[in-house]
Formats: C-alpha cells, sequence, structure tokens
C-alpha cells in the first residue's frame, strides 16, 4: 500500500491541494485538485505562519523521531497544565495544539524521508 501525501502546489489563496502517491512521479494526468475545507485551511496556514517564525531555528531533518514526539507531548502538556487561567487562553491552547501539529508533521516527515532529497526542510 502507498503513502498518500499532499504535495505540489496551491492557487493563490491556498485552498486548492493536489493528493498523490508519493512514489510515483507525478504526471500531468494524475494530478487531482481537492478544495480545502476552511478548517484545514485555518490550521494549514496556523502551522505555515508557527514554522516560519521559527525558521531562526533550522530544520527538523536531523531530530530524532523520539525527541519530536517528546516535543509533541510537551506542548500537549503546557495545554494541561499551565494554559487555563491565562488572560489568552484560547490563544494559548490554539498555539499550543498547532506547535504540537508542526512536531508531529516533522516526525511524519522524518519517517517517510519526505523532502531529504532535495534537502529542503524549511520555506524558501
Amino acid at each position: 500500500m502507498g503513502m498518500v501525501g499532499a504535495f505540489c502546489s496551491s492557487n493563490n489563496n491556498g485552498s486548492y491541494i493536489y493528493f498523490k502517491d508519493i512514489r510515483e512521479n507525478m504526471t500531468k494526468g494524475d494530478k487531482k485538485m481537492i478544495r480545502l475545507r476552511p478548517a484545514v485551511r485555518w490550521w494549514a496556514q496556523r502551522m505555515e505562519k508557527e514554522m516560519r517564525i521559527n525558521e531562526h531555528k533550522g530544520g527538523w531533518f536531523n531530530s530524532t523521531i523520539s525527541f519530536l514526539l517528546g516535543r509533541a507531548r510537551a506542548n500537549l502538556r503546557e495545554i494541561k497544565y499551565g494554559g487555563f487561567g491565562q488572560d489568552s487562553g484560547d490563544n494559548f491552547m490554539v498555539k499550543c495544539l498547532v506547535d504540537c501539529a508542526n512536531y508531529c508533521m516533522m516526525a511524519a516527515a522524518n519517517l517517510c524521508g519526505f523532502g531529504r532529497e532535495s534537502g529542503k526542510d524549511r520555506y524558501e
């Protein structure tokens, strides 16, 4: 069974993405454009915003899966033990969830070797 990836390009407002089996070369005929749900688009934009804010930290390809998943768990613990009662309550929890999701994405990218061949784990 092939791994399904979401990668290629989006239109100007980021609301379309191509899905394909990442083991095969993509040809013009096998592209399938789908419209992203508003919540998925919003979430992906939040994730990308946090990634760009933290660009100065370098990439993640040299990080172990254990480290990345540990950071994801740490962000979830921040919600449980530190997120409530703060002035920014909901915003703090969303930020922690976005950070957790980014660490999970990094772990998945490392597991699948996504982008490793190009050495690109950063925005260009």
